[in-house]
């Protein structure tokens, strides 16, 4: 493998990370209606501060689920299982082969193969290849 095919898998992976982390802004994924009469109950959460209060948290159910808690990150899954998690500390995409893709605040990116081979680039620029 060489340096430039890691670099460009690192691009494409953090790309689809920051996609799939747009949190509903404009331009992002269409956000579909929300059923608040089958969602479970959330402690200190109620359907009208969801989505409006600091510390609330928003809740969709069906093959999208999506939950998102205000100032503290969100959580995508599907119903094949792959989900991207995302908060202050950076974003994980996982599928549901078990393949994944790891950032983290400080600049570091890792991506796994359902294989268990990894390639990680350091904050640093420095590339591990496992």
């Amino acid at each position: 493998m060489r340096a430039s095919d890691v670099l460009l898998s690192v691009i494409v992976s953090c790309g689809l990370a920051l996609a799939g982390c747009d949190g509903g802004e404009p331009g992002g994924d269409a956000q579909k209606p929300q059923d608040n009469a089958t969602a479970p109950p959330v402690p200190g959460a109620s359907p009208a501060s969801a989505g409006t209060a600091p510390g609330s948290v928003n809740i969709q159910m069906g093959a999208d689920a999506k939950v998102q808690a205000n100032e503290h990150g969100s959580v995508v899954r599907d119903g094949a299982g792959n989900e991207v998690r995302s908060d202050a500390n950076g974003a994980t995409i996982r599928g549901a082969d078990g393949s994944a893709v790891v950032t983290d605040k400080h600049g570091n990116i890792e991506v796994k193969a359902a294989d268990g081979t990894s390639v990680s680039v350091d904050a640093q620029g420095n590339v591990k290849i496992d």
